[in-house]
């Protein structure tokens, strides 16, 4: 049975994209600096709470995908701001290849603006040390360490975008619109920062990794978190068909698998 063709989009939807992650990267920029720069006032008051500081990182980054997500600027792009989303989208034939490379350099752009935007304004406390333009890498130490990262960056990428999918397809959840995965954006933040620094946004690292010029780890968080939303995307049809039968009360309201979804935000947005 033919599916239709996603829609197209606009230069608009690419300039959507570029600004949304520039302006997400500037306010974790931002957050990160104030509460973890040894300058800063605010973590001078809270220094001897290194995990009341996590956790209000963990909420603002929460807080700020939600609000970019369900604003109306991000509920017209469909607010995927992470390549790895649009990707896994462009195989589920739910964007077109045109579209989805455009999303993807748009994305890169407005990550590498919105971390050079905090770097001018901050200087030294957001390009220096802790922080180092948010520079990615994994936490523990070896081989071991290497590993633990890969596989939180792709599972965490793996799990966020079956829910991503179910929100867009399922209205038990489609009507709680972006709270259910900025929830889990803060719950994976606050388990995966100590073992991998939570990128599972390749625009993001390379990012980071030009303004530092640091590439020793970049390879790991451009592959990871594809590989993770890829494999999500592989068995999301068959599970989806599977859960249909189970809840045959919903069943009847699903949409065809390869259905563009109707410009819900998916919050592809990590810190």
């Amino acid at each position: 049975m033919p599916t239709a063709a996603p829609p197209a989009r606009s230069w608009a939807e690419y300039g959507i994209e570029a600004l949304g992650l520039a302006v997400f990267m500037a306010g974790v920029g931002w957050c990160a600096t104030l509460l973890e720069a040894p300058g800063s006032m605010l973590h001078q008051a809270l220094q001897p709470w290194p995990g009341l500081r996590r956790g209000l990182l963990c909420l603002a980054v929460g807080g700020l995908a939600l609000g970019l997500a369900e604003s109306g600027w991000g509920r017209r792009s469909g607010a995927h701001l992470n390549p790895a989303v649009t990707l896994a989208f462009y195989c589920l034939d739910r964007i077109s290849g045109r579209d989805a490379l455009a999303y993807g350099l748009a994305q890169a752009v407005g990550a590498v603006a919105g971390l050079a935007l905090v770097a001018s304004q901050l200087h030294m406390d957001f390009s220096g040390p802790p922080i180092q333009f948010l520079l990615l890498g994994p936490r523990l130490p070896g081989l071991v360490g290497v590993v633990a990262a890969f596989v939180v960056e792709a599972g965490t990428a793996y799990f966020l975008l079956l829910l991503v999918l179910a929100g867009a397809d399922w209205p038990a959840l489609a009507r709680h619109g972006a709270r259910p995965v900025a929830a889990l954006l803060v719950f994976y933040m606050w388990v995966a920062v100590p073992i991998s620094g939570f990128g599972m946004n390749p625009a993001r690292a390379l990012a980071s990794a030009l303004l530092a010029r640091s590439y020793a780890s970049l390879w790991l968080y451009l592959c990871a978190p594809p590989l993770g939303m890829l494999l999500a995307a592989g068995t999301y049809g068959p599970g989806r068909r599977h859960l249909a039968g189970w809840l045959r009360r919903d069943a009847v309201a699903l949409a065809p698998a390869t259905a563009f979804p109707p410009r819900a935000p998916v919050i592809g947005v990590i810190p």
